[in-house]
């Protein structure tokens, strides 16, 4: 009786594709092609009579260098695959230009970061970290505008690769600081000899560093790589519009941010706070809406069951009014990460100078206040009239009173001051400031110079004020006891320190409708947290800080004179001191 023998051959090719990947070959994996950045070095065998004519070094490939060794129909197969299924970081572009035509051809995922700086010590040497430790500050320095033979060596890399390359099937990233326009444009220029592109994604700035016009031109070279650049039209004559019109058009534009909230500060200019939310969040987004938790909380309102708000007080229990799942449908790049995204190499337009199709993050709209006077001027006003902005104090930590490392001038005063046009200051609604970086006396007397001119003009609506750990004016004056606290002494002892330090708190002089101030913590023993509030009896609950500030918490409160314009009412504002226990103070 003959006895039937079978090989792995004798599979069919489906079968055998998933044998090699469960011995462990590499599939849909981040794989660097540098020797300088491989993990563990694994020498895959050079073939004779084939296109192969570089030994590779990659991370954790035993499995494929012993699966080449087979025999040439398996070392084809899983080549085409090993190629065609993952994604390849080359920083060396010489040893991407020596790597065989008919293997570049099965490139489906492609990452350039050319190596453009050089070791002080040798100039052969390339200075980049390994993969897995990428920071935007090792992966290249600035390309300066007179390094002519890096440039060279780019481009003749980039015409020796692009024939090559099957472009209908190709996601190319491209991951390129550089030091300006003129440079930027330097690097994208030999992208033209590649063809038409699947997608490209092409970054020319450093993480957290964005330039709009070096955007710009990222933007443009990778929509004329995928042969998305057409012929101008004759553009919409959106001035013939009337100004009502117009002005509800900019309200479905990037002027409003998606929770209407932005940040500002002096090194990024404006953000969006990035979501709480897990990375597995899905739809529906709508039923999380701000506005829709705005009384959570409040005695009278049943129990919210929403999972997205932060839980870290409250014995576990959700922070529903703190829920930012609705703009998590606006954070694409978080929501869904592209390979290498934590190891540096997202190209994210919202965080760095950079253009991705796949990125549909909030962007500040620097186009639409460039357009010309009459559009600049009225989308400003929708910007600043729509949006709530937050501006925290220098760095991330606080500074003890006099501290050389303080700004002379705080955040919050650059802000009001020069960013805010002054016939816009009127138009601001929503206002948050953090005051800890204001604690030289230059940086106090220029605040209260800002807030003289500014207090008298604004139309505020809500006015939320941090002053923990910077004002020793306003927190030595809070009451040793919590009776004395609770107190109509204790109310005016903390309201003319703040009048005195932070705002001017005079009722009938000012046209802030809510005030609200974080006072900072009372000392050992009592551990309590303590908020200042001035505010209408029927206005919504305000998030300050970390805690809802309602008029249902209040522990001791009064009646007050509204301010100028709303004081015919019959009903009186309400001023009050707001406490809250301090968990493991």
């Amino acid at each position: 009786m003959t006895t039937l023998s079978y090989s792995l051959l004798d599979l069919p090719p489906s079968i055998r594709i998933h044998i090699y990947t469960f011995a462990g070959l590499a599939n849909n994996r981040l794989i660097p092609l540098d020797r300088r950045h491989r993990v563990e070095e694994q020498s895959a065998p050079t073939w004779e009579n084939s296109d192969r004519k570089l030994n590779l070094h990659l991370a954790d490939l035993a499995i494929y260098s012993a699966l080449l060794l087979i025999c040439r129909a398996t070392h084809d197969e899983v080549s085409r695959y090993f190629y065609s299924n993952n994604t390849f970081v080359a920083h060396d572009l010489q040893t991407l230009s020596r790597l065989g035509p008919s293997y570049l051809a099965l490139l489906t995922s492609l990452k350039l970061i050319p190596c453009l700086t050089k070791s002080a010590n040798s100039r052969d040497e390339c200075t980049c970290t390994p993969l897995q430790f990428i920071e935007d500050k090792t992966i290249l320095g600035v390309v300066s505008p007179w390094d002519r033979s890096t440039l060279s060596h780019w481009n003749w890399a980039v015409k020796k690769i692009a024939p090559h390359l099957a472009g209908d099937r190709l996601d190319l990233s491209i991951i390129c600081p550089v030091y300006n326009e003129r440079t930027a444009k330097s690097v994208v220029e030999p992208l033209c000899h590649f063809p038409v592109l699947s997608s490209c994604h092409i970054r020319l700035g450093s993480f957290n560093r964005r330039n709009y016009a070096i955007q710009m031109i990222a933007m443009k070279a990778a929509k004329q790589a995928m042969g998305q650049i057409t012929t101008t039209v004759q553009p919409f004559r959106f001035l013939d519009l009337p100004t009502e019109i117009r002005l509800l058009v900019y309200q479905y534009t990037d002027l409003i941010s998606p929770l209407n909230k932005l940040q500002w500060d002096p090194d990024h200019g404006y953000t969006v706070d990035t979501s709480f939310c897990p990375p597995e969040c899905s739809p529906p987004y709508d039923i999380c809406h701000p506005s829709v938790h705005r009384n959570c909380g409040s005695p009278n309102v049943p129990r919210c069951h929403c999972r997205h708000g932060l839980s870290d007080w409250h014995g576990g229990m959700p922070y529903c009014w703190t829920c930012t799942h609705y703009a998590c449908q606006f954070n694409t790049c978080k929501a869904q990460p592209a390979h290498g995204t934590t190891l540096g190499l997202s190209c994210c337009g919202a965080k760095t100078s950079a253009y991705s199709p796949a990125c549909h993050c909030w962007k500040p709209p620097v186009a639409l206040f460039s357009t010309s006077r009459t559009i600049r001027k009225e989308t400003q006003r929708v910007f600043f009239s729509q949006n709530a902005f937050e501006i925290p104090h220098y760095k991330s930590y606080s500074y003890t009173a006099e501290a050389e490392a303080a700004p002379e001038r705080c955040a919050a005063a650059v802000f009001l001051a020069e960013v805010v046009p002054a016939d816009l200051l009127p138009y601001l609604s929503k206002l948050t400031v953090s005051l800890w970086d204001c604690v030289k006396r230059t940086a106090k007397e220029d605040w209260m110079r800002i807030i003289s001119l500014v207090a008298s003009i604004s139309n505020l609506r809500v006015l939320s004020i941090c002053t923990a750990m910077a004002f020793d004016e306003i927190t030595d004056v809070i009451p040793n006891t919590r009776e004395e606290l609770s107190s109509k002494q204790g109310l005016m002892r903390i309201r003319d320190a703040i009048h005195e330090e932070a705002w001017p708190v005079e009722i009938s002089h000012t046209a802030v409708r809510s005030l609200f101030v974080n006072i900072g913590y009372t000392r050992y023993p009592l551990a309590l947290r303590v908020y200042y509030s001035y505010r209408h009896p029927d206005d919504p609950a305000v998030l300050v800080g970390d805690e809802r500030i309602a008029g249902d918490n209040y522990t001791f409160v009064r009646e007050c004179e509204g301010p100028v314009g709303e004081q015919g009412g019959t009903r009186k504002w309400l001023e009050g001191l707001h406490i809250f226990e301090v968990e493991n103070f």
